[in-house]
């Protein structure tokens, strides 16, 4: 993606046949007045791809809609994706803020799409008017940016706790370049960056949903590699609140020797030597043998593995009720979700296909 994209939208006005009927002359109507051409998505071969150049369109139509565009910066996890950070949503709201906004401004519906057979579901356009944590201000795609960790704060604040902890996640992931070879530098970093954002947060105590996005950082994680493990790392953490030892244990690329060989786990409690894997959709069908060599490695080397397939993100209630039982066949204390951070995901946040 880079700025040639961007240049490529136009406001123009168009003749009357193109504004009815704008995918007979090779346009897409993003927003009003703003088209971008169809050839944009030629590329796109998975409906995914299609919902990530859309949405980084969205923002485009959105900043080139403005009167003064350099006073637009976006934020939560469209400032994400723009930066090339993994989000849940794979279609977030556009959320910005206005630096010249003296206004209070009502969230906007931005319509849905059908893209090359993928559906882009609608989204809402949400100019935010609270001030902003930081005055630091990045490009990205041409477009301004809050840096990742502010606008995972925005995030955690305002959004759904799962939504939150995979922010916070990513932007820590982002930020440490973290690398399982190299865990001491990455969490060094990782610590650096927590204990920065929780300052910011405390010199907003007061502030709307600045408690729970205490929480969401200090849980957060940079060994999270994608969605699917920040899931699995927010309802471990919903699962043990009565057991606030094993939370405070849980621990992600956990390095595992055996013989010559090194196994990182996504997610581990080292003191009770058990695993948590988040199969998705490659993991296991990239190379069956070696996907079984290492299971039966760590069998033998006396960890226990609770797997969780991508499948089951499909009923939570049911995986919640799993993973308690098969953490308290192991001696686990684990109980139904609960604590600061649990809150029931709603289908919206859980339908395949807005979620990566």
């Amino acid at each position: 993606m880079t700025a040639s994209i961007h240049d490529l939208l136009t406001s123009v006005e168009i003749d009357k046949p193109s504004r009815e009927h704008p995918e007979r002359h090779g346009l897409i109507r993003i927003r009003r007045g703003i088209y971008a051409p169809v050839g944009l998505f030629s590329f796109a071969t998975e409906a995914w791809e299609v919902r990530d150049l859309a949405s980084i369109l969205r923002a485009f139509a959105v900043q080139a809609s403005c009167r003064d565009s350099t006073s637009l910066v976006f934020t939560s996890e469209i400032a994400l994706k723009l930066q090339g950070s993994f989000t849940w949503m794979n279609t977030p709201d556009i959320v910005f803020r206005r630096a010249d906004s003296k206004r209070s401004h009502h969230p906007k519906k931005m319509a849905p799409l059908t893209i090359r057979g993928a559906g882009v579901f609608a989204v809402q356009e949400t100019e935010l008017q609270s001030i902003p944590i930081t005055n630091e201000v990045l490009t990205a795609q041409s477009v301004s940016v809050l840096p990742a960790w502010a606008a995972a704060i925005d995030c955690a604040r305002v959004e759904h706790p799962l939504i939150g902890i995979t922010a916070v996640s990513s932007a820590l992931h982002a930020h440490t370049r973290f690398d399982r070879r190299e865990p001491a530098r990455g969490r060094a970093e990782e610590a650096e960056l927590k204990r920065s954002m929780l300052d910011c947060l405390d010199s907003m105590a007061g502030y709307r949903g600045v408690r729970l996005a205490r929480e969401l950082v200090l849980a957060g994680d940079a060994g999270i590699e994608n969605p699917g493990e920040a899931f699995l790392l927010w309802l471990l953490h919903c699962l043990l609140t009565s057991s606030p030892e094993d939370r405070a244990h849980l621990v992600t690329q956990f390095h595992i020797p055996v013989g010559p060989k090194n196994y990182y786990p996504d997610i581990a409690l080292p003191q009770r030597k058990v695993l948590f894997e988040f199969d998705g959709k490659g993991k296991i069908g990239g190379n069956e043998i070696e996907f079984l060599t290492r299971q039966n490695d760590l069998l033998a080397a006396g960890w226990r593995p609770i797997r969780v397939n991508i499948g089951e993100l499909k009923a939570p209630n049911a995986l919640s009720e799993r993973l308690t039982r098969e953490m308290r066949k192991l001696g686990i204390p684990a109980s139904p979700p609960s604590g600061k951070l649990w809150k029931p995901p709603t289908a919206d946040i859980m339908d395949a296909r807005r979620r990566h």
